[in-house]
């Protein structure tokens, strides 16, 4: 989708909702093709990000708070911990999935953890043939492998800061519409609930998800530094989660997605 097409969209919506300042903020993503070449006049960005990255620099790794972490306390895994804090604020998913990992996975640096993944995925490649092959003992090594594998990933997004915890982030929140999508499309086709406000939602997420593939490029190829990223990502995050309501989804004017639903 042109670049373009999500700005008019996006003013369109905060014409119609009245919506936050946040929205202004996507619709200008674009807002360099302008054609008059002046600068777009833009709204005040979603200062959250930029207020949480402030407070969190101003804290050493000893000062930050990790009451809501589970993690063994005097060790290796306490001081990793701090030092990611120190430059990032876990989502409350990331806290969770923290929470459960097992400690000896919490012990790793990010970047043991990219390593033992490596491992992980060299081993059942080329361990790698039909289920019903495996021993018993190798489906039970085969689930540990598999546990492990997952562990780590889970670690590895948790602990992501800078450019790879965005991506980290924007990757997630892609994945997440998508199920949303896929789940309204079948509410619309297979159940039989073709009512207004899950046609809006289909073609909201539809423009968020378009969005969301723009941003993800354009922090791919380094086109925004971090903290501009970061207030964008948080804008549209602020979006869906201030807009994700059956009773406001009914009251949106279909035509506003027009090119989408």
């Amino acid at each position: 989708m042109r670049k373009k097409q999500v700005i008019a969209i996006a003013a369109a919506l905060a014409a119609v909702l009245l919506m936050s300042t946040a929205v202004y903020t996507i619709g200008n993503m674009g807002a360099e093709n302008n054609q008059a070449g002046n600068p777009a006049e833009q709204a005040p960005l979603n200062t959250a990000g930029t207020e949480e990255m402030e407070a969190l620099q101003t804290l050493t790794a000893e000062q930050v708070d990790i009451s809501a972490f589970s993690v063994p306390l005097g060790t290796e895994a306490e001081q990793i911990l701090r030092n990611t804090l120190v430059h990032k604020q876990m989502t409350e998913q990331e806290i969770y999935y923290y929470n459960g990992l097992p400690s000896e996975i919490k012990m790793m640096t990010r970047a043991e953890a990219i390593e033992r993944l490596d491992e992980l995925n060299q081993w059942l490649e080329e361990n790698d043939k039909p289920f019903s092959e495996y021993t018993d003992e190798e489906r039970e090594q085969l689930n540990e492998v598999y546990n492990e594998q997952l562990a780590c990933e889970l670690y590895i997004e948790c602990m992501a800061t800078g450019m790879d915890g965005l991506n980290s982030r924007i990757s997630s929140m892609i994945e997440q519409l998508e199920f949303s999508l896929a789940n309204t499309e079948n509410k619309l086709t297979i159940w039989g609930r073709s009512t207004q406000g899950n046609k809006n939602r289909k073609a909201q997420l539809e423009f968020l998800l378009d969005v969301l593939y723009d941003m993800q490029e354009d922090v791919e190829y380094l086109r925004y530094d971090y903290q501009t990223a970061l207030n964008k990502l948080n804008c549209i995050s602020d979006y869906w989660n201030l807009y994700n309501c059956a009773d406001k989804l009914e009251n949106i004017n279909p035509e506003i997605f027009h090119n989408y639903a």
